[in-house]
């Protein structure tokens, strides 16, 4: 065999290849007489009347397929930070709401204790009759003041003698 006889059965092997590889680029929707749809990529069967012709894209070329799945994970991503950022804003309303019936709830325990305190005081007033002590004017008495001590004499000291 010669290279020129090779290459053209190669040539020809790589364009059957390709044509089976290529993917389906237009489908048919076939309704049958009984109303069953089928899809297919080739002519509709007998007893089917084609009802409509969908053209499919072609398939993505790898780098497009790298976007797209880039593309996808960003989507994710940002759906994931926005999740857990509503979860965060859910758990901070929440505690909000719960310090909010707790400091509610105080408030009320607070004035039913006035409420109690002010009907005892009141029972109490009725019921015993208010009496009032003398209580004496305290008087201020201004200090004393310190008087020191006299300070013991001392006797003076010795004078050297002069001895000539």
């Amino acid at each position: 065999m010669d290279s020129l006889e090779l290459r053209s059965r190669m040539i020809v092997l790589a364009v059957a290849l390709g044509a089976m590889a290529a993917p389906a680029l237009a489908v048919n929707k076939c309704v049958g007489t009984d109303g069953s749809v089928t899809y297919t990529d080739g002519p509709c069967a007998g007893g089917t009347t084609q009802a409509k012709r969908i053209e499919t894209p072609p398939r993505l070329s790898y780098r497009e397929e790298m976007e797209a799945r880039r593309r996808s994970e960003r989507v994710v991503e940002d759906a994931r930070a926005l999740e857990a950022r509503q979860s965060a804003e859910r758990a901070a309303r929440e505690r909000r709401q719960e310090a909010e019936r707790a400091a509610e709830l105080a408030a009320q325990q607070r004035q039913a204790r006035q409420e109690s305190l002010r009907e005892e005081q009141e029972r109490w007033s009725v019921t015993q009759p208010v009496v009032r002590r003398y209580v004496p004017p305290i008087q201020v008495v201004p200090p004393r003041p310190v008087i020191k001590p006299p300070e013991p004499e001392r006797p003076q000291p010795m004078r050297s003698y002069p001895f000539r």
